[in-house]
Parts: C-alpha cells; structure tokens; sequence
C-alpha cells in the first residue's frame, strides 16, 4: 500500500470516528423517571403474584412434559403483564422486575389465598430434535 493509500484510509477512519462523535453528543438523554414509591412497588409486586397461578396453569397444560419450556412460556406470559403494568404506571419494565425482586427478597405479604410466587426455574434438559 503506498502513502496516498494510508492517508486515505486513515481520512476515512478519521471521518467515520468523528461522525459517531457528533451523532453521540446530538443524542437526546434517556428520560429521568421519580423512583418507584413503596407502595406502588408493593401493588406491583402483589398484581404479579396474582397473575403467577393462572399463567403456571396455562403453561403447565401447553407444556405438561417439560419444565423447562414450561417456565420458558411463564416468563413470556409475565413479561407480557410487564410491559402492562410499565404502560399503565408510566414506569420502566426495569422498575417493575425490581418492584417484584423486592417483594420476593422480602418475602412481603400477598393477598388472603393467593400462592407465593417461585423464586426458583427448572434445570434445562435439552429435548431432542425431530
């Protein structure tokens, strides 16, 4: 490669690296969301729970074989009740997984018959492909 090469290719390095600068610094900041109050954490964490029963229930009958699958399906399910919960309180999934973290690390109160939330997934036993 001769010298006009190089300093060619190092012009367009230069160039790109200076684009992705200026792209950076133009880029608005995420917004800064108040912190979730306790006791919207605990309503976060007790909806949750309440929604825990029928969706192990549903996937238990999609994937009766496979507890892995099962709790594969679950955490869609409960994902899916997330981005719910995050639309409605105008909060970030992020908050809402923390909201629930606490509650199970904390083991706080649910209401009157409702199961405990699991805290535990099923190993992986890989199925073997057809």
């Amino acid at each position: 490669m001769n010298a006009a090469a190089r300093r060619g290719a190092w012009a367009i390095g230069v160039v790109a690296c200076a684009a992705a600068v200026a792209i950076a610094v133009r880029a608005p900041s995420a917004p800064v969301r108040p912190p979730v109050s306790d006791e919207l954490a605990h309503s976060l964490y007790v909806e949750l729970a309440q929604a825990e029963p029928a969706y192990r229930l549903q996937t238990s009958e999609d994937y009766a074989s496979d507890p892995w699958s099962r709790d594969d399906a679950f955490a869609a399910l409960e994902g899916g009740k997330v981005v719910q919960l995050r639309d409605r309180h105008g909060i970030s999934v992020q908050d809402v997984y923390r909201a629930f973290d606490e509650g199970l690390r904390r083991r706080w109160p649910i209401p009157e018959g409702a199961e405990r939330p699991r805290a535990f997934v099923a190993p992986l036993r890989p199925r073997p492909f057809d």
